[in-house]
């Protein structure tokens, strides 16, 4: 058994000198050990991996949410310095409606709510502004208020995940008693963007942040996933894509996978 795993490390690291050829390999010992990391992860498993090449990218200190984050900035700002053209904005938007509407009230919207939320989003609206909008309105603050509906122990768990991992908040037991599933995941939704909103003040923190957490998501639900970037476990490639696309892409990702699990887990109640 340790003779095979030693081979998939040398096959790891071999892929590296076949990839670059030795009159262009520049890389430093860090660079070539997240070329590899996903790789070793594959054949030698994730605590193999961590323990000869370490974890690469790392969980940031979680800073302390400022009771203020929220504002309405959230609806009107778009000061992202990633940009992209905008006949692939429309075409992004249109996806991300069917989604958000999919993950936050399990419906497609209708055309004319289509209509309306993409001609907002173009005329300035963030992403994060029509998710907000959606959750404190009269349909979202209908099922709070009415459906009786709690969280099952997969739904207690995940929701533990986020605010303990990557909130840094605990909640007990008997607090998630008290409220009901749409509230619950809409509180643990914006406790996340709250600690985004602290974060992204140092980008690497705010990458890293969104890296390990998709990393996770991806490793600890992998059959609710259908999208190849969504069930990667790389934390390389998720902080990758994170650099390469506006903060609001990378907003809606988190709000749509939060949303996305607790629909799935609570499918067994």
């Amino acid at each position: 058994m340790k003779k095979r795993k030693l081979l998939c490390y040398l096959f790891a690291i071999s892929i590296v000198f076949v990839m670059f050829p030795v009159n262009s390999r520049s890389m430093d010992i860090d660079e070539i050990k997240n070329i590899i990391r996903p790789i070793c992860k594959k054949y030698l498993g994730k605590k193999i991996t961590y323990r000869i090449l370490g974890e690469g990218i790392l969980l940031p200190v979680i800073p302390k949410i400022n009771d203020n984050a929220f504002s309405e900035t959230v609806y009107n700002d778009k000061n992202d310095k990633q940009q992209i053209p905008d006949e692939v904005s429309w075409k992004y938007d249109r996806q991300f409606l069917v989604d958000i509407y999919a993950a936050v009230r399990n419906q497609h919207p209708t055309k004319e709510d289509f209509n309306k939320w993409l001609n907002i989003l173009h005329q300035g609206a963030t992403r994060e502004g029509v998710y907000r909008a959606l959750v404190l309105d009269e349909f979202y603050a209908s099922l709070e208020n009415y459906v009786k509906k709690g969280i099952n122990n997969e739904s207690e768990d995940f929701a533990n995940l986020i605010l303990n991992k990557f909130v840094n908040l605990n909640i007990d037991s008997e607090s998630f008693k008290n409220m009901n599933f749409y509230q619950i995941k809409r509180i643990v939704t914006e406790k996340a963007l709250e600690v985004i909103d602290e974060l992204k003040k140092n980008p690497d923190d705010f990458f890293s942040w969104y890296a390990v957490l998709s990393s996770d998501l991806a490793e600890n639900y992998k059959k609710i996933w259908k999208d190849t970037l969504r069930m990667d476990d790389s934390r390389e490639r998720h902080y990758a894509w994170a650099k390469s696309v506006p903060e609001q892409h990378i907003k809606s990702e988190v709000i749509i996978k939060i949303h996305i699990i607790f629909n799935r887990l609570s499918l067994a109640l």
